[in-house]
């Protein structure tokens, strides 16, 4: 079985990182074990879903989980409650991410070269064993990235069989579309483009297109249905309220220049050297390679080109385009089709007898070797971060980024924090009080006041002492707008302050207020009809199997 073998090779390549025992920061680790830590006191706590975040992010009540998916981190929160080393679970769940992006790359593969084992294996490699895979999970700590490129093989292949193959397996589309999109928006948007590329090439190479489209829409529904849940969440939140999204970047600006580009992914990081190798070697082979390695390789540079300033980005600046931030987020795109290439070329190489059948193992050991390697850079690089061996506050804020954590100083970073991220999906009006909200400012008829709430799973508890009832509270919490709020054990109406924070009025000199999260019936009605997509969507291959044999018979 290859899946031992997949089990073995990333624990291999995580080996380094659990003997290391410690988290050095990408620019958003910070930010994902918050939200890792969210869900494990939930779960520690017997709640199954934190809809805000109270233990986490300073204790505003930011409704990030219905904004900023969270499904997948759920493996990390539960290592978390197995394991007493924390850092050691983080990176189990990396280990967790390796693994199953190796799995979905193998058996996309299997699919896609209709049982070709030794290019399935391969491709599993070059696309998760990548320098780029590293960059995201660990020099950059982007969890919801790194999670989101396991499904976009399924993406991939799920287009191409709507158009060029006559099973046209559109749910593979649909399950790789819903993963992505339960693991980070922005990446489902950029994957798109992927399925825009392969419905062009469909339409123009293909002559029933049009009655092939009809599974693309099948894949659409199937989609929109199964993310329901996300939906109806992130949906509310956005209308709702005016958020603080995050920042909004000069594209052109924030594209590599051409050279540098090249230089680093020399120096293995970025795409890496071996994608570069495949590139030159194509070039080199074109006139022997067929129609389909060609339209991969074409695709692959282009959006190679597209990751530099070489490509016109100040043209898209003022389009829905500069949401992408950042044009290296491409490299996703740049990683799976030159992947892909690097098969096609290992595999023409050795069937027309230039290399062995050993080059095989020769590139997947390159891919391991290059990874490992990456990892002791990698520690070496961030040797000089800053310790954060004391809690933060307000009086002795931690560094914004370059800093690093172990066994023994992990929470420390889960409590007080202004850093990468951490006004993002606020209320616009509360980002000016950032300050005071996360120090748990309040105000009792005007005067300022410390309100440190008492914490459980999407609630918090105020204990308020003022001179009498009638008196306005306005507590350290934001108001989304979906609260069950009692004083006293009665329930209460509440109003929204200038800061964007819920205010009550006190009930008697001690007012013992109660802010719970109340997810609406849109919600939960949304979550059964993901579920229901899911499992009926799952079941549709098998069902389509039963009715083949019947037929058969």
């Amino acid at each position: 079985m290859v899946y031992p073998l997949f089990m073995a090779i990333c624990i291999i390549v995580m080996i380094p990182f659990w003997k290391h025992n410690t988290l050095n920061s990408g620019s958003d680790m910070q930010f994902h074990l918050q939200r890792i830590y969210e869900i494990y006191m939930n779960l520690k706590n017997g709640s199954l879903f934190p809809y805000v975040s109270v233990y986490s992010f300073n204790n505003v009540g930011v409704p990030l989980n219905l904004v900023y998916p969270a499904i997948f981190l759920y493996p990390f929160a539960i290592f978390m409650l197995l394991l007493r080393n924390p850092v050691h679970a983080i990176y189990l769940g990396m280990w967790l991410i390796l693994f199953c992006s190796m799995s979905v790359a193998y058996w996309t593969g299997m699919k896609y070269w209709k049982g070709n084992f030794k290019k399935s294996v391969l491709f599993s490699f070059l696309y998760t064993l990548s320098a780029w895979y590293f960059h995201v999970l660990f020099s950059g700590f982007t969890l919801g990235e790194g999670i989101g490129m396991i499904f976009l093989p399924l993406i991939a292949f799920g287009t191409y069989s709507i158009f060029f193959r006559d099973e046209h397996e559109w749910y593979i589309l649909a399950l790789g579309m819903s993963g992505v999109v339960y693991s980070h928006l922005l990446s489902a948007a950029m994957y798109s483009v992927v399925v825009g590329v392969i419905l062009a090439l469909g339409v123009f190479y293909t002559s029933n297109w049009i009655k092939n489209f009809k599974y693309l829409l099948f894949a659409v529904l199937s989609t929109v249905v199964i993310t329901a849940f996300y939906w109806a969440g992130f949906i509310q939140t956005m209308f709702n309220n005016k958020l603080n999204l995050t920042m909004v970047v000069d594209l052109q600006k924030s594209a590599l220049p051409f050279g540098n580009y090249v230089t680093t992914s020399l120096n293995n990081d970025m795409i890496g050297i071996l994608p570069i190798f495949f590139v030159v070697l194509a070039c080199v082979l074109w006139k022997k390679l067929d129609n389909e390695t060609k339209c991969i390789a074409i695709i692959g540079i282009t959006f190679f080109l597209m990751v530099t300033s070489v490509f016109p980005w100040r043209l898209l600046q003022d389009t829905p385009v500069r949401n992408l931030q950042f044009p290296t987020r491409l490299q996703t795109i740049v990683n799976l089709f030159l992947a892909l290439l690097g098969t096609n070329i290992i595999d023409y190489l050795t069937s027309s007898k230039v290399l062995t059948k050993k080059a095989y193992i020769c590139v997947a050991s390159l891919t391991t070797i290059f990874f490992i390697s990456n990892a002791f850079n990698f520690f070496i690089n961030t040797a000089s971060q800053t310790e954060v061996n004391y809690r933060p506050s307000t009086s002795k804020n931690m560094p914004f980024m370059g800093f690093k954590v172990n066994s023994q100083t992990f929470y420390n970073i889960l409590g007080y924090n202004l850093g990468v991220g951490s006004t993002d999906y606020w209320k616009k009006i509360s980002v000016s009080h950032n300050r005071d909200l996360t120090a748990h400012v309040g105000y009792i008829d005007g005067a300022k006041k410390i309100l440190v709430p008492k914490i459980s799973p999407n609630k918090e508890q105020f204990k308020v002492q003022t001179k009498g009832s009638g008196e306005k509270i306005d507590l350290p919490i934001m108001n989304y707008g979906s609260y069950n709020v009692t004083i006293n054990g009665k329930k209460v109406s509440y109003k929204e302050s200038k800061r964007g924070t819920i205010v009550v009025y006190s009930k008697s000199n001690t007012n013992t207020v109660t802010i719970q999260y109340k997810p609406s019936t849109v919600l939960v009605v949304a979550k059964y009809i993901s579920l229901i997509g899911l499992v009926c969507v799952f079941a549709f291959p098998f069902r389509q199997k039963l009715f083949k044999k019947k037929q058969k018979s």
